[in-house]
């Protein structure tokens, strides 16, 4: 489908990829309607709810029910590593 006015591109780096350097992915977002720090004292462990695959890659939840991924963990998942560079 095609992309909305609203749709964000959002870069993460981190981790290490194989031969060194940091490792980047896109997330595309539909809508980034806010942005948030959250206090490491607020995140309570993940919920059972989520499916296993899902919850591996997943920190932990707010009270607010704010999804906070686990990106470190994300990154060096060889389940979505692509081994290509652009040029």
């Amino acid at each position: 489908r095609p992309l909305s006015e609203t749709a964000h591109v959002l870069l993460v780096r981190g981790g290490e990829r194989t031969g060194g350097g940091e490792m980047e992915l896109c997330i595309l977002a539909d809508d980034v309607p806010q942005v948030a720090s959250v206090p490491v004292a607020d995140i309570q462990p993940r919920q059972t709810t989520v499916s296993g695959q899902i919850q591996d890659n997943i920190h932990g939840v707010t009270g607010e029910m704010l999804v906070v991924l686990d990106l470190e963990r994300l990154l060096s998942d060889p389940r979505i590593v692509v081994h290509a560079e652009i040029q």
